[in-house]
């Protein structure tokens, strides 16, 4: 179910509290979120890279997002960084599910997404439940919780800074 509209300004709002040249977005969906992330990048001048597993809904954010690079798997953000001629992001916008990943995959991601994170970068992660919380604050120095109960079903959004 895409998310809702309150969920989307919370993420955006996030986004431009970062105040970010370069924002990547992890497991787009069905583009509700990039539609307004694009509309951020474009307006401030920053690069959006997103990134999508499923087939299907990446060869339609292609389509809804012609001008966007599309990638499919977020492990491969260091390399992608790397094609494109970056070496860190400012952010990066999380809505993979966590919490149904086996640990070792969890793992592997929260190093990608540290180590890309720039030194004032920021992590905003929506999720449906808080156990994410200890594994964020065991690696980052800032961690904000805000709920959002307007939204099927209800979420959490993190927003994390090194």
């Amino acid at each position: 179910m895409p998310s809702s509209s309150f969920m989307v300004r919370e993420i955006t709002d996030l986004v431009a509290k970062s105040n970010p040249a370069t924002v990547v977005e992890f497991g787009a969906g069905t583009g509700v979120i990039t539609r307004e992330l694009d509309n951020y990048c474009q307006e401030n001048q920053a690069k959006l890279l997103t990134f999508e597993k499923d087939d299907k809904l990446r060869d339609y954010l292609k389509e809804q997002f012609p001008h966007l690079p599309i990638f499919s798997d977020a492990l491969y953000l260091p390399k992608v960084l790397d094609e494109q001629g970056l070496t860190q992001v400012d952010c990066i916008v999380c809505g993979l599910p966590f919490t149904l990943f086996p640990q070792e995959l969890r793992e592997q991601l929260f190093d990608i997404i540290y180590s890309t994170l720039s030194e004032d970068g920021a992590l905003v992660m929506y999720q449906f439940s808080w156990h994410m919380r200890k594994a964020l604050k065991q690696r980052f120095g800032s961690v904000e919780l805000n709920f959002i109960p307007l939204n099927i079903p209800p979420a959490f959004v993190y927003y994390c800074k090194k």
